[in-house]
């Protein structure tokens, strides 16, 4: 499963277990601790046991970092963040 997300105008797509395409990935636990890095598939093998998702979070990164995470934290902060960035009034310049 794949979402897109809204970043710097321009949509990217937000890689989820089997999608993520890296030979070896930083992994990061659902409180943000390091758990060093591993191949992607030990992510989402110890993600799944935890009943998560493994969610590339920094796909730019070496290795990229990824993070064991419910698929929908990452959509309601995607939305939050959305949601603040429409209700800040736009600066015009005259």
């Amino acid at each position: 499963m794949a979402i897109n997300i809204r970043g710097n105008d321009r949509t990217r797509e937000v890689r989820v277990n089997e999608r993520i395409r890296a030979r070896e990935v930083r992994l990061i636990d659902e409180k943000w601790r390091d758990d060093g890095s591993d191949a992607p598939y030990a992510g989402i093998r110890n993600a799944r046991d935890r009943n998560l998702d493994l969610v590339e979070v920094s796909p730019n990164a070496i290795p990229p970092v990824c993070k064991a995470d419910g698929l929908w934290a990452l959509q309601y902060e995607q939305a939050k963040k959305e949601n603040e960035a429409r209700k800040e009034p736009e600066n015009h310049h005259a």
